[in-house]
């Protein structure tokens, strides 16, 4: 065991609210999940031998199950195959081990369309996760100089810090810092579910940003231009615009350099597919 200024080390992993923490990432996905299935099996088979109705044992596995669950699973990513396990134990349970006796896309609906309310655990999961990073993304974007926000904001500096979650982005073409922890790169690829459209009309194309947009790629990459888009987020319909101030230049104080010429080609390609496909209108 090393030591550091006379302080042990633990090889073992660290227990600090409610999580296990460890360099071994095996081993601490085994003690904030899998660990846990055994005990909750353990519970409900005490519940089992008692004659509960159907609507009882539900309740019961809400309470006494997927509670155990919620707060590890919207602080660590899900591992794969855990939410399957755990609705093997739920349902087996609910069914008294026996064969079901309705599928699992009708207990889940509401009682009123013919199901039990019971929870699928997967899709809660998925929910869960999707509504966690969404609130994520909120905090990121608020107008605050919050101290924790100074490592993200500054790691997202080369594609915009928080003005990302305003693009039309696709997670493939951003060039991301390789430092950037996985829990922000979670949080960049469901906002991208939620936030990126590839409904394409002309209002619709010609309102978006055009740094990070997944339609406008330099070397097979989006494109972002840090002294610039700082100042503002600069939108597509300015590419087709002229003014007094630089007339016949459609995308100044860009078009000075070649990679700011091939930023406005590759717009107009942009437009220019769209519109002979007929889906601009």
């Amino acid at each position: 065991m090393p030591l550091i200024l006379n302080l042990k080390l633990s090889d073992e992993p660290v227990y600090a609210l409610g999580v296990y923490f460890s360099y071994d990432e095996e081993l601490a996905t085994k003690r904030n999940f899998f660990e846990k299935l055994p005990k909750i099996k353990k519970n409900l088979n005490i519940w089992s031998s008692r004659d509960i109705p159907i609507y009882g044992r539900v309740n019961i596995v809400k309470t006494l199950a997927i509670s155990k669950l919620t707060f590890i699973c919207s602080v660590l990513d899900t591992p794969k195959g855990f939410t399957d396990e755990v609705n093997n134990i739920i349902f087996d349970y609910i069914w008294k081990y026996k064969n079901p006796k309705l599928k699992k896309t009708t207990i889940v609906k509401h009682k009123e369309e013919g199901g039990l309310n019971m929870l699928n655990f997967t899709l809660f999961d998925n929910y869960k996760a999707l509504k966690i990073q969404v609130i994520w993304v909120k905090r990121l974007c608020a107008n605050d100089k919050r101290p924790w926000k100074f490592i993200p904001l500054s790691l997202l500096s080369n594609v915009g810090g928080n003005l990302l979650f305003r693009c039309n982005y696709n997670n493939q073409y951003l060039t991301l810092n390789e430092n950037l922890p996985k829990f922000y790169r979670d949080i960049i690829s469901h906002w991208q579910k939620v936030n990126s459209t590839n409904s394409i009309t002309k209002g619709n194309m010609l309102n978006q940003i055009i740094w990070n947009n997944q339609f406008i790629r330099v070397n097979k990459s989006s494109v972002f231009f840090p002294l610039v888009g700082q100042k503002s987020a600069l939108k597509i319909s300015r590419a087709f615009s002229t003014t007094k101030a630089a007339p016949g230049c459609l995308l100044h104080p860009l078009c000075k350099n070649t990679t700011s010429r091939v930023i406005f080609y590759s717009i107009t390609a942009f437009y220019l597919q769209y519109h002979r496909n007929g889906n601009l209108c």
